[in-house]
């Protein structure tokens, strides 16, 4: 039994697919900054492209109406005919503001993506290069669903998955809060998925653990099942009571921003 990817591998491998398209579709752009929407391909899709004489900053700019997770590839090259490179990209907001460091993406063969949780509102993603370059990016809307506090917890049901969103701009120690209602002494088993800019903190608190416990920490990791806590490799035995589980991000990684599925069950 295991989590589906909060992005979905069939989504990433359309993005990746469609950079090459984009890469030999591309036309100049005249010297100096500039700033450039990004095409809509299909829904959710978007893509973004150019060349250069000297060097340049591109801002790929993209509207949301609603709170989202963006996942952005790209490539470039030095000519039409290269071969493919890493691409720096910075995530802006309306002011051109940069929200979270710079990210370096790879040849997209090798799965690399910026991936952004973001309210809705006006972005650019900032492309500084001396080549040809190609970006696509997938978005998609996700509830915010997750209480503020733990008296504002929301319900997750037993083997039911909830995708919740840490959004760029939150303060660093703000969480979602949920919760879950045990009525026998069993085993629990946590199904948790991420897909982050940065790295995201999962604790448990409840009668078994009344002074909470780190479960895991997760970042970038896609499909991820865990039923033991991930760094003693120990069942989570519980007993009868109200149990809640906080989302937040890693002291250590504050501007981190994405999203994250969990699931819950008994053995």
């Amino acid at each position: 039994m295991r989590e589906k990817s909060v992005v979905g591998k069939g989504f990433k491998l359309l993005l990746a697919s469609l950079l090459f398209a984009v890469l030999f579709g591309m036309t100049s752009m005249a010297a100096g900054s500039v700033v450039v929407n990004v095409k809509k391909v299909k829904e959710g899709v978007y893509t973004s492209s150019g060349s250069y004489s000297e060097y340049k900053d591109i801002y790929n700019k993209i509207v949301l109406k609603k709170p989202c997770e963006i996942a952005v590839t790209g490539n470039c090259a030095y000519t039409y005919s290269s071969s493919y490179g890493s691409l720096l990209v910075t995530l802006l907001n309306s002011n051109f503001k940069p929200l979270e460091k710079s990210a370096r993406l790879v040849d997209a063969e090798d799965d690399r993506y910026a991936i952004y949780g973001l309210s809705a509102g006006t972005y650019y993603i900032k492309v500084s290069s001396e080549k040809i370059f190609a970006l696509t990016l997938g978005v998609q809307a996700v509830a915010d669903v997750g209480g503020s506090f733990q008296t504002q917890a929301v319900t997750i049901p037993m083997n039911k998955s909830v995708k919740g969103l840490i959004r760029v701009g939150e303060k660093a120690a703000k969480g979602d809060w949920y919760k879950f209602k045990v009525t026998k002494s069993k085993v629990l088993e946590l199904t948790i998925a991420a897909e982050a800019s940065g790295y995201f903190d999962f604790y448990l608190r409840g009668p078994s653990y009344p002074k909470g416990i780190k479960v895991c920490t997760h970042k970038d990791t896609g499909d991820v099942y865990h039923s033991v806590r991930q760094y003693t490799n120990t069942d989570l035995k519980i007993k009868p009571g109200i149990y809640y589980i906080k989302v937040m991000r890693a002291s250590y990684d504050p501007q981190g921003s994405g999203v994250y599925a969990i699931k819950w069950n008994l053995r």
